[in-house]
């Protein structure tokens, strides 16, 4: 895993730095397959996207976005859908049809909407890229400490750490379990970058750079990625 750390005000800038030749290099085989995250993270990051669409510098003929992980039990338009955060803070922007942006089928019982979802990644050749936002606890979607970093997507039981946050939010009714795509499928991308921000995340950043690499932080699996970044902004990386 690299590190890279910058200032606050670049950080937006450097991570679609980083995302943009996904969009504009020639693609091989097609389309470029990328998996997007919901979360407070990403979403200067994707607003910087959005900006260089509307500048005519960000083609997206040729890109379709997965989302990384979704509640159980709501239906992709429920405005609380991490699916319909992408769609807002995303999607729309970069003025993407349906066919697009990939996610869970919201029809399907939970556990058969997870081997679903798994199937169409597979059918998809993978992913090109996965854009990973790093929770308190070091979690990357909903892979809660604790998962088997060869999971693949699959239900899980969220922390209460997980729920306090959407409480935080004003969401009081928030559900106890999610889908998300696994560790072990994420671990199976080209490349992977991870994202932390603000000082908040400073201690379990310290965890993931120096720390053992456990199932009880989950972002450590990817420290033997071959291309892995993680991109911190200098409040995250102080205790470095």
């Amino acid at each position: 895993m690299q590190l890279q750390v910058v200032s606050k005000e670049q950080f937006p800038l450097t991570a679609a730095d980083l995302i943009e030749p996904y969009f504009t290099q020639d693609a091989q085989d097609g389309q470029r397959q990328i998996c997007f995250a919901a979360g407070n993270t990403p979403t200067t990051t994707y607003a910087e996207l959005v900006r260089r669409f509307q500048a005519g510098r960000l083609p997206v003929d040729l890109v379709v976005g997965f989302t990384l992980d979704e509640y159980t039990g709501l239906s992709r338009t429920h405005p609380r859908s991490c699916f319909q955060s992408l769609q807002r803070q995303l999607y729309q922007g970069l003025q993407w049809s349906s066919e697009q942006t990939m996610t869970y089928d919201d029809t399907l019982e939970p556990e058969a909407s997870a081997m679903a979802y798994e199937q169409l990644i597979a059918k998809s050749g993978g992913f090109d890229l996965a854009i990973l936002g790093i929770g308190m606890n070091g979690h990357v979607g909903f892979n809660e400490p604790g998962t088997p970093f060869d999971s693949r997507t699959h239900v899980a039981t969220l922390t209460a750490m997980t729920t306090q946050r959407a409480h935080r939010e004003g969401w009081m009714d928030v559900p106890s379990y999610g889908l998300t795509v696994g560790i072990g499928t994420l671990k199976d991308a080209k490349t992977v970058l991870l994202m932390a921000n603000g000082s908040h995340k400073a201690d379990i950043v310290l965890r993931i750079v120096r720390g053992e690499v456990s199932e009880e932080v989950p972002a450590t699996a990817f420290r033997d990625h071959p291309n892995s970044l993680l991109l911190l902004d200098e409040d995250a990386a102080s205790q470095l």
